[in-house]
Formats: structure tokens, sequence, C-alpha cells
């Protein structure tokens, strides 16, 4: 695959996570294209919602759940639970869960808006800046 897809390896990905659908299939992607040499994953998840991080906290094998109000900003984040195939891909080949707080989101907009020394202006929602 990694000749197919003319993929460079990467050192890090950082992949946000709601119920971690999207994040499971690149994560997938990236461990089927580089094997046991994947590079280094962080799933983030908005501090509110993070069954993720909850789940490898536990270190059981076994998904957790979020309940209750989830007041965040990231609302795109704001799930509180996994689906599971890509808990299943995320346990096994994630290396870090970072459960993020708002103000890390609200930082990041202000950041990516902007920019420094010649860098792009980025417009991002909440989700997109943690």
């Amino acid at each position: 695959l990694r000749d197919t897809y003319k993929v460079e390896r990467p050192t890090h990905i950082f992949l946000q996570a709601g119920v971690g659908s999207l994040a499971g299939g690149i994560q997938g992607f990236f461990a089927s294209v580089f094997g046991e040499d994947c590079p280094t994953t962080v799933v983030v998840e908005a501090k509110e919602a993070a069954c993720y991080y909850d789940s490898a906290i536990a270190n059981d094998g076994n998904p957790r759940a979020v309940g209750g109000d989830m007041p965040t900003i990231m609302a795109g984040l704001a799930c509180g639970e996994v689906n599971i195939t890509g808990f299943e891909v995320l346990k096994n080949y994630s290396k870090t869960f970072v459960s993020a707080p708002n103000y890390i989101a609200a930082n990041g907009m202000r950041v990516l808006g902007n920019p420094l020394n010649g860098d792009d202006k980025v417009i991002s929602g909440e989700s997109g800046a943690v």
C-alpha cells in the first residue's frame, strides 16, 4: 500500500474523536500502510465527552461511555460513546489519548486565525482547532 498511495511516513498523527469512526478509519489506513512502523497516533477528544480517554485510563480493553450533559464548545466531538469498530482499531494502534478542555480549542482557533511569520491563515471551528 505504501507504494500504491505514495504516502510518506509522518512521525505523528493527531486525530479528533467524537464516536471515533473517522479517526478509526484514518488510523486503520496508516496501520495498513506502515504496519509495525505505524506513526505515533494521538487521539484528541473534548474533555466533557472523553469516552476514548476514559477507556484508555481504565485499561481493560472495554469501551466507556460518558453520560449526561456535555457542555463543550467542541460540538462535533460531544458524543460520549464510541463506535465499536473504530474503538477496536484505535485501542490497538493509537499510542496516546488526550482529553482536551475548551480553552485548548478556543486558543487553537485564535492561533490558526492569526498566523505568525507568513504562515497561512486557517479559519477553523472549535472541533478542528483542538
